[in-house]
């Protein structure tokens, strides 16, 4: 298309840089970069936004702080931008000394990407009465019935050990997912209340809902916390019957946490 000299914008940009982010190509995407700047599309906020995502996923969070602080932006796409790339790398002080910029700056109106991220922060530093502020701001943007933002309420109050709490907020979810439903049981499983965490499980399989490997791999270590040596065998089996043993590499997910627990 460059080279057949056909006219690009702001659209076809971001489109190659999302592209360039899901294939991990962080040399094309720095190439589509150059032209960005060179045609004048360096100041809208959806191609500045696929470049600040193509860096914080290629683990080069600097250069993503580099191209949002270069020029001032009123896109919240932006801001959620460099927000998710600084809890990716592990950088969730930034996350939310940016979102403190954020709610400063005056005209921007945080959405569910915004919360989402700044909740995960919030959970992974277990700072539990800052999550409780943010909360706040989801109740006032009236963003609380999002699912991946619920989800993230749940998980910080289950990082942070207020079960009773996580679970009341589980509850009042009106979508749940196979997200909400792990941050409970690996909540439970953490706080040494494997009962719980096995029983939980166990209503999620009979209400028919989606498994991924972390539901697995905490469901099993509280198995094997409470050495439940049929109902990890059950669920073992379920992994086998529902054909995600090779997604998930079910052997070496059940040889880590059952067998090596009880042979040791």
């Amino acid at each position: 298309m460059h080279l057949s000299g056909i006219g690009m914008n702001q659209f076809t940009y971001g489109s190659i840089l999302s592209a360039s982010c899901a294939l991990g190509g962080v040399v094309c995407g720095e190439q589509v970069y150059g032209f960005v700047v060179k045609n004048g599309f360096f100041f809208n906020g959806y191609v500045r936004a696929g470049m600040i995502d193509l860096f914080a996923k290629s683990c080069r969070f600097k250069d993503a702080l580099r191209v949002f602080y270069d020029v001032s932006c009123d896109n919240v796409v932006c801001w959620n931008a460099v927000m998710s790339g600084a809890v990716k790398n592990k950088e969730n002080w930034v996350a939310l000394d940016i979102f403190g910029q954020m709610c400063r700056f005056g005209s921007l109106m945080p959405n569910g990407f915004t919360f989402s991220s700044v909740l995960t922060a919030c959970a992974a530093l277990e700072e539990l009465e800052l999550g409780k502020g943010v909360q706040g701001w989801v109740i006032k943007c009236g963003v609380g019935e999002d699912v991946f933002v619920g989800t993230t309420i749940v998980d910080l109050y289950a990082k942070c050990g207020a079960m009773d709490e996580a679970v009341k907020q589980f509850k009042q979810m009106p979508v749940h997912n196979v997200v909400s439903w792990t941050a409970i049981i690996s909540g439970f499983v953490h706080h040494g209340d494997s009962v719980s965490a096995v029983w939980v499980f166990d209503k999620m399989k009979k209400m028919g809902e989606d498994i991924n490997n972390f539901t697995i791999t905490s469901v099993l270590a509280a198995c094997a916390h409470l050495s439940m040596f049929k109902e990890a065998m059950q669920i073992h089996c379920c992994i086998l019957k529902t054909g995600t043993l090779f997604r998930f590499s079910g052997e070496s997910i059940f040889d880590k946490y059952v067998f090596k627990n009880w042979s040791g």
